[in-house]
């Protein structure tokens, strides 16, 4: 492979990479047809190690092919498994930091779902920013731009910024960092950053957890050295939600306190070896109990949109059930599955139902049985190797 520039620390670096072709370049915009699933871009993923600071990244991400509009259709909030820690991370947020009657900012705020929960912990006023918003606050004291983040944000200082499962999307994170700092610092303000945890990824072979729209894979690591080299003294470094999340708190020109509890490692170079052997597992299991009877996939957004396209059996899926009403009815690429809703489930009578997160297997195997559905349910898993 060719030599490649790390985007957190500059090191030049060949490691070995893990590459899909031909995958979709967007895999939670709702096509509405099935002739725009056909149309669909599609791009590589080639990721590389740095040898120097562990980050991992997509050297063949082209910025120009993503978009973020009102058809993207990132929101978990149908899920009572995902609304509760949602719920627990406003108020955890809230009172670790005073934030009370205080200002909050959310870049990447999505339909505002987590601005209405920093309300209801005791927030006054929200402000957010996402390219993708429709439109519905969710607060009367709530402000939110449908944009992109500028070099000079126009906003009046804030209390605390927080920036959820946005940083691994932006192809510059420095200089978005950068913005962030330069707002830290004109108010003193803490800022906390959660983003996909690509140790847990890595560590298993999940390549279901790898999507084009990520250009960025977070370790502890590597995202600590990117928030500390734009000025950012790292207070914090945590996971969450069954350890898929990374979390840090960082506040501007402050000496990092964290920094010597990170790992300095991931498993990223058996990650290649690991990935391809759960996909053959999968092509085989997959094949085996479609000669049960159909199978259905629980969760038609991008891990759904990743194993379909790594492990080509889209052609063994008789469909694909997701809870959240704005993607039923949209058809999922590549194959161009409708998405139906869990009612329409019974019509289908699945003998296999695969689970895309193994965080919801309680909340859909729940949702089974009022429907009357039996069935036997897979999970996606890392915690066993398969």
């Amino acid at each position: 492979m060719n030599a490649a520039t790390c985007p957190c620390c500059g090191q030049i670096t060949d490691a070995q990479s893990y590459r899909v072709d031909r995958v979709p370049i967007h895999s939670v915009k709702t096509y509405r047809t099935m002739a725009s699933v056909r149309k669909m871009v599609r791009g590589t993923i080639a990721l590389v190690e740095c040898s120097v600071c562990s980050h991992v990244w997509n050297t063949t991400f082209d910025p120009r092919h993503v978009t973020y509009g009102d058809d993207y259709e990132s929101t978990q909030s149908a899920s009572t498994t995902f609304n509760r820690f949602h719920a627990d991370l406003a108020y955890d947020l809230v009172d670790r930091f005073s934030l009370r009657g205080k200002c909050v900012a959310e870049i990447g705020c999505g339909q505002g779902e987590f601005l209405g929960l920093l309300h209801d912990a005791g927030v006054a006023r929200t402000i957010g920013i996402d390219p993708a918003f429709r439109g519905t606050h969710p607060h009367p004291s709530s402000q939110i731009l449908a944009a992109e983040l500028e070099a000079s944000p126009t906003m009046a200082p804030v209390d605390f910024i927080c920036c959820k499962m946005t940083l691994e999307h932006i192809h510059d994170a420095r200089s978005f960092l950068d913005i962030l700092h330069k707002m830290s610092e004109r108010s003193s303000a803490p800022v906390f950053l959660m983003v996909p945890n690509a140790e847990k990824v890595f560590d298993g072979g999940a390549f279901w957890d790898i999507y084009y729209e990520h250009v960025h894979y977070f370790t502890a690591r590597s995202l600590t050295r990117l928030a500390e080299s734009v000025g950012f003294g790292v207070q914090e470094v945590k996971t969450l939600y069954d350890d898929q999340y990374l979390s840090i708190t960082a506040r501007a020109n402050l000496e990092s306190i964290e920094t010597k509890q990170v790992r300095t490692l991931c498993r990223f170079a058996t990650f290649s070896d690991r990935a391809y052997s759960n996909i053959r597992y999968w092509r085989d299991k997959i094949g085996t109990a479609a000669n049960a009877g159909p199978i259905a996939l629980w969760g038609g957004g991008s891990k759904a949109v990743a194993f379909l396209t790594a492990t080509e059996t889209g052609d063994s899926i008789d469909a694909v059930v997701d809870i959240n009403p704005a993607r039923q009815g949209s058809y999922l690429p590549p194959y161009g599955h409708k998405i139906i809703s869990p009612d329409a489930l019974k019509s289908v009578a699945p003998r296999t139902v695969i689970v895309m997160n193994p965080i919801y297997r309680a909340e859909i195997s729940e949702n089974l049985r009022d429907l009357d559905i039996e069935t036997n349910v897979l999970t996606l898993s890392v915690d066993e190797p398969l």
